[in-house]
Parts: structure tokens; sequence; C-alpha cells
């Protein structure tokens, strides 16, 4: 018995010694990452490294998966009995959605210890705030606008457009030219969704584009019949690339960057993308007054970080979350990767997109986060794949219409 305990003594000593060292008793963090690009994911184990060396006796384990992979898989993963510790994820009603569900932690206690909500711009905060709670923790926020080739508008006499009949006459001088107006990458079909948004928003305003991806409001209203009037406008006019159903958004690039096409629109964080030898001919205006008597609202879509309801380490999450709100942390990550840091205290340099667009979204009477973050997941992935078969076929109209009207009646059902 003696000889047993002395056993037992020996390797509670060598265990006490071993966990001492940090590398072989380490908590493993799991942190699941939508990837956009390789500069957002090396900007992430940037700082995950800066964490590490901070708080040495917890590994983070960065689960970076493909953007369409992972909202294709997320849901199931929040329902899984435990999958990662800390999640990225988006605000508005994707982040409404799982909530709901009860799959989110409330990160209110966070809020209060780290004194977020005067470190957090209110914009930012409304994002994440549902009821009296918060649900998230803001890391990112961008504008869209569109993104225009110098050389191509200068070639041609060209100037940034004031109203949509000016936006027309650009494209109808570029297609005269040879030059595809608008370069688009429609395989993975969200980019559609921006010109709806944009069209919607510059004609009927921020408050019926809310009430229609809240379900109130149908899509057989003439409201919306006018947003797709344009957008058929557009695409009968054959503006956008003849294949861009068969392309991506980066597929699209090269058309900007060789001249053969003239603008895009797209959220800032493809400016990463941009080799610097071309940084000077690229360019961005504000989506164009469609409609005199609406003022200019924006797409300002947030990035955040959730953590799950089922988490085996909640302190080491929140940890982390806290450490990923510091200033510096979020000025450096959205440095790296064209982005708004949503920390007021943020020292953050500013290249001509960012300096443009905090312009753009600072003079923006309100702003909507995207339709597949503002509409309910089922209506929001069907939707888009229904506005990606009217601009390939204008003449498709009716039955867009009639679909999506069944996936809001089928999404909203009482």
């Amino acid at each position: 018995m003696p000889r047993y305990s002395y056993t037992q003594k020996f390797i509670s000593l060598i265990t006490l010694l071993v966990c001492a060292l940090p590398a072989f008793c380490r908590t493993e963090l799991d942190f699941s990452l939508l990837v956009i690009n390789g500069q957002q994911r090396s900007a992430y184990l940037e700082q995950v490294q800066a964490f590490e060396q901070e708080f040495p006796s917890i590994k983070v384990n960065i689960k970076g998966v493909p953007s369409d992979k992972y909202k294709a898989n997320i849901e199931s993963w929040l329902q899984a009995k435990q999958h990662s510790d800390v999640m990225f994820w988006f605000s508005g009603e994707r982040l409404n959605w799982f909530v709901s569900q009860g799959l989110v932690s409330p990160l209110d206690q966070l809020w209060k210890n780290n004194a977020l909500s005067e470190r957090i711009t209110p914009a930012a905060q409304s994002t994440v705030s549902i009821g009296s709670k918060k649900y998230g923790l803001p890391i990112h926020y961008y504008h869209w606008g569109i993104y225009y080739n110098r050389d191509v508008f200068n070639q041609y006499g060209l100037d940034e457009p004031r109203n949509w009949e000016e936006f027309l006459q650009i494209s109808k001088t570029l297609k005269q030219n040879g030059v595809t107006p608008i370069a688009l990458g429609s395989k993975d079909t969200w980019p559609v969704a921006s010109w709806f948004d944009y069209l919607n928003l510059r004609i009927n305003g921020l408050e019926y584009h809310k009430q229609l991806l809240a379900g109130k409001i149908s899509y057989h209203d003439e409201g919306v019949q006018t947003v797709f009037k344009h957008l058929g406008d557009l695409a009968n006019s054959q503006y956008f690339l003849t294949e861009h159903s068969t392309i991506t958004w980066k597929d699209a690039l090269p058309y900007l960057y060789r001249d053969l096409a003239g603008m895009y629109l797209m959220g800032n964080f493809w400016t990463s993308q941009i080799p610097e030898s071309l940084l000077p001919k690229i360019s961005m205006f504000r989506f164009p007054q469609v409609n005199s008597e609406q003022a200019f609202y924006e797409e300002a879509p947030t990035d955040i970080l959730i953590i799950p309801k089922n988490v085996k380490h909640r302190k080491e999450a929140e940890l982390f979350l806290a450490f990923m709100s510091r200033p510096e942390v979020q000025s450096r990550l959205n440095e790296a990767i064209g982005m708004l840091a949503p920390q007021v205290n943020s020292p953050q340099k500013t290249d001509k997109f960012l300096t443009l667009g905090r312009k753009l979204l600072d003079s923006a009477e309100g702003a909507s986060q995207y339709y597949d973050r503002d509409s309910p997941q089922p209506i929001a992935i069907q939707g888009m794949e229904h506005m990606r078969r009217f601009i390939d076929n204008p003449s498709s109209l009716p039955s867009v219409l009639h679909a999506l009207e069944n996936l809001r009646q089928q999404s909203f059902q009482p």
C-alpha cells in the first residue's frame, strides 16, 4: 500500500512539472474561420499567434473553410453537440436566425467586462443586439461601391456618374467601343444580389428594403417590379459579362485589370486582391442615384465572432474574443484585409479605398447588411439563384417573381 502511494505521488509530481510547461498541458481552443482569401487567413493567423504568445496555456486551432462551404455547413455545426468554441459569422438576419434557435450564446458579461459598449461603434453594436442582449463581437465592416478602371474611363472621356441616366450612358459608350461595361462573376450567385439590393435601396429606400426582406412586402409589388425593370435593362443591353454565370467573382477581376471591362460592383474586401502595380488605375464611386426622392443608403455588412451554445472552453473563448476586441488587434486585422474596424479606438491606416469608403458610410442616411444576411437562410440562398436566372434570361421575370413570392410565403409562415 505505501509503495502504491509513493508511485502515485511520483506520477502526480511528474504531471505537475510537465504541466508547468504550457506546451505540454495546453487547452486547445477550436476557431472556425470563413476564409475569404489568403490575405484574410494570414491576418487571422498572425493575431492567433500573438494571442498564443500572450496566453501560452491556450493553443488555438484554426479551422479554415472556404466561404460557400462554410455557409452551407454552419447550421449543422452549430446544431452538433460540440464543434468549435469560437466561430466567424455575419450580423443581421443570419445571426438572428441562429439566435432564435438557441444556438448562439449571449455575450453580455464579455461586453460589460471589456466596456465594449463604449468601444464599438453604435452602428456595429446594433447589428449584434437582439432584444436586450449582445450575441457577437463585431470584427470587420466594409463598404460597397462601383470600382472602375480609370484608364478605360479616361480613354473614352468618361466621368463618374451622378445619376442612373449618366451610368447608363457610360455603359452604352463602353459597349460601343468593345468594352464590357460591368464585370460580374455570378457562379456563386451572391454577387447578383448586390445589384438587386442597391437598385431597391436607390428606388424604394431603406425602410421598404427592410420590409421586403422581412417578408412584409410581396415580390409582386410594383416597387419590386420596378427594381427588376432596371436590372433587366442592364441585362437586355448585354452590359454584364456574357459568361458571368460560369465564373466566380475572382475570375471576373482580370477583365477589369486588362481593360476588357469598365466597372465592378463589389465590397471593399476585394481590393486586397489588386496587384500593387495596378492600384493607380482602379478607383471607386458611389452607386448612382436612381430616384431623386430617395436618400443615399448603403450596404455595410458587418462580420462578427460568436460563441456557440455548446462549447468546451467558454472561459478561454471569451478570453480570445476580449483579445480580438482590442484596438490594435482590430487595426492590424482590418488593414491587412481592406476593411474598417468597428473598434472606435483602432488606429487604422487608410488606403484610398478605405478613405473613400469611410466617407461614403459616414454620409449615408442608413445601411443594410446584404440580401443574404438580411433574409432568412432558405429565401436568401434560393432567392439569389432566381435573380441570377433573371439576369441570364430577363424574359423569365414572371416565373422569377412567382418563385420569389412562393419563397417569401414559405419562409414567413405565421
